[in-house]
């Protein structure tokens, strides 16, 4: 996908993307390290500023990395949606928020909310509890992992893989799952549909859970990637729809 032609950041404000933000001191001292979160946003529907910095602040706390004030995402992620209004229209787009040198710097990617086409996902293992480290980690801009496991995913033609114990099904290992049941909609992956559902991309009525769910329950189901589009799920493992 092609990155936005601008960025935003709360200490200089719009520029280009070819400009250089991030001083060679950060890239020496702190590869890797840098909070950061995506989330889709939808012009003329403001971000849950709150809820993103916050979710910035418990890895920013938990590896002694200083957190600007609220006030500077704000300002950031406005600068960043007004000017995305202004150039391309109704653009939704997945913008990512990272925490460098003690500021914010907003980018994006243009996304097409809800794809037609079907996605197959892998089963895998349940894997054990990460420890804290590790999940703080996973919230940062080291993404080493995650790259890996999606490059040998599309290897063999699998868009994510699904957790599976004892006919259960847990959060995908890159994106989120939303299935039909009869006892309703139900999401797995509750922080990231939640910021699918702030942007106004899911309805209020689906159950979001961490918490896994019966696999012979699921009648349907829709995969969210990491960059909030939604495509209809054609397989998980050997179960087809």
């Amino acid at each position: 996908m092609t990155t936005l032609e601008f960025v935003s950041t709360s200490a200089d404000g719009l520029s280009e993307s070819a400009t250089p933000l991030v001083s060679a001191a950060a890239l020496i001292t702190g590869p890797g390290t840098h909070p950061t979160v995506t989330l889709p946003v939808v012009p003329g529907r403001p971000p849950d500023t709150e809820a993103v910095w916050h979710w910035l602040a418990e890895p920013a706390d938990f590896f002694g990395i200083e957190m600007p004030a609220v006030a500077h995402l704000r300002r950031a992620l406005t600068d960043f949606t007004d000017e995305l209004q202004r150039r391309h229209g109704p653009l939704t787009a997945a913008v990512t928020v990272a925490v460098v040198d003690a500021h914010f710097v907003v980018s994006g990617t243009p996304i097409v909310p809800v794809r037609t086409e079907p996605v197959h996902l892998a089963r895998c293992s349940m894997p054990p509890p990460m420890p804290s480290w590790r999940q703080m980690a996973a919230r940062t801009t080291s993404r080493a992992a995650q790259l890996r496991t999606e490059r040998e995913l599309a290897g063999s033609g699998h868009a994510d893989a699904v957790p599976t114990d004892s006919g259960h099904v847990a959060v995908p290992l890159l994106g989120a799952l939303v299935c039909d049941t009869p006892g309703g909609r139900v999401g797995l992956g509750a922080a990231r549909l939640g910021r699918l559902r702030a942007a106004g991309l899911l309805d209020t009525s689906t159950t979001l859970t961490d918490a896994s769910l019966e696999l012979a329950a699921v009648t349907r189901a829709w995969w969210v990637s990491p960059r909030y589009e939604t495509h209809p799920v054609a397989s998980i493992g050997e179960l087809r729809w």
